[in-house]
């Protein structure tokens, strides 16, 4: 591991003594006395570099996904993924995750704060990914968190989600924006703004994310770590701490922890609802998409938490706050959030859960603010005479 130093030059000008003389006309600048220094300053920034899986900042001097997630704790999360009866047999992998990791760990994905925050972002970050490609059910061999990434695209789709509102990113003749990837992408609008950020034409070539499983697990992630609107955190932000809640986000019960990447991420659809079983779902896989906020000014997943994202005041009156709560808040939105325990909320809910005993976490280390039963939607469905707005993954309303 190499570790470099950043050096700034800091002018410092001292200038103790100026007389300016008008004679005749003839202006005269006198330096009466005057002192010029220039310092070299080290500053202390530290950043490393880690080869190919992470370089260039300081995230990098932390321990990397590989440090402590290894293949047989990828198979063990997913030991039934490729089961005959799975719907996406021979896709997912454990490379192909680490490979798309890779892309965001410089940025804090799962390389944020000590081992233990580490270890609680990864498994809420995964536990999304289980709740949302399950295809178990209550009686299924062992149970519906055994069964993450069963899925690799929607089975059925009663629709296309073309939306042809959105000029930045106008619906493609021939593709269809049905759900897709790890934490499933709908609308084109989603394609297109995550095609931005990951520089691919997701726009022309949806298909991608059901063709390539790096490509799959990477939008996921660039949806984790980013806002889906500005003065939003993502659900990185609001699961790792880093977001402080505004004291509007606090009366809205929205808080830094799961439950507010729940929100984030799904919003009305899960969250606010009560305790419903999808977002218990969620919360199951999690006690084990992610790295970017959905809109500016908004935390990604991960910085919610992670506790990079600093919640506003209101912010903290909407009962936003770091921790896994902020992350279905930032995800899904109001689909999940400030709906009440309802059962979409809680499936999540348990899968995060289920994957931290896997890890040897244990669920009683999930968090505080898990849920996001009580919180504000970050990001509300616009009413009929309202412009639509982007909503990452989640469906809009309608």
């Amino acid at each position: 591991m190499k570790r470099k130093t950043r050096n700034k030059i800091v002018v410092t000008v001292l200038l103790l003594g100026a007389a300016a003389v008008l004679i005749g006309g003839t202006l005269a600048l006198i330096l009466t006395a005057g002192t010029w220094k220039v310092k070299l300053k080290e500053s202390q920034e530290k950043v490393c570099n880690k080869g190919w899986e992470c370089s260039g900042t300081k995230y990098c001097c932390n321990q990397t996904i590989t440090d402590f997630f290894k293949v047989y704790q990828f198979e063990n999360l997913f030991a039934k993924r490729n089961f005959p009866m799975a719907k996406a047999v021979g896709f997912w992998d454990y490379q192909a995750f680490i490979t798309a990791a890779s892309l965001f760990e410089n940025q804090g994905f799962c390389t944020t704060g000590g081992i233990d925050m580490q270890m609680m972002e990864l498994c809420a970050f995964l536990g999304h990914v289980g709740a949302k490609t399950s295809c178990g059910y209550g009686v299924a061999t062992g149970g519906p968190t055994a069964w993450g990434l069963c899925y690799n695209h929607e089975m059925s789709p009663d629709q296309g989600y073309c939306d042809d509102s959105y000029t930045q990113w106008p619906c493609v003749k021939g593709a269809e924006y049905y759900g897709r990837g790890a934490i499933p992408v709908y609308w084109n609008f989603n394609y297109g703004a995550a095609g931005d950020g990951l520089k691919v034409d997701l726009l022309h070539h949806p298909e991608l994310l059901e063709q390539n499983a790096t490509l799959a697990f990477a939008a996921a992630m660039w949806r984790w770590m980013t806002p889906i609107k500005k003065k939003q955190p993502s659900a990185h932000e609001a699961f790792t701490g880093v977001w402080k809640p505004t004291k509007n986000d606090t009366l809205s019960k929205r808080l830094p922890g799961f439950g507010a990447t729940m929100n984030l991420l799904y919003g009305e659809s899960i969250c606010g609802r009560g305790f419903i079983d999808e977002m218990n779902v969620i919360i199951s896989h999690y006690q084990w998409r992610w790295m970017t906020p959905i809109k500016k000014k908004q935390p990604s997943a991960h910085e919610a938490f992670t506790g990079v994202w600093k919640p506003t005041k209101n912010d903290t009156l909407s009962k936003r706050l770091p921790g896994f709560g902020a992350t279905m808040n930032l995800l899904y939105g109001e689909s999940i959030c400030g709906r009440g325990f309802i059962d979409e909320m809680n499936v999540i809910i348990s899968h995060y859960q289920y994957y931290l005993d896997l890890m040897g976490f244990g669920r009683e280390r999930s968090g505080l603010n898990l849920d996001c039963a009580e919180q504000a939607p970050f990001n509300p469905a616009p009413k009929k005479d309202d412009e639509q707005q982007p909503t990452g993954g989640q469906k809009p309303s309608g």
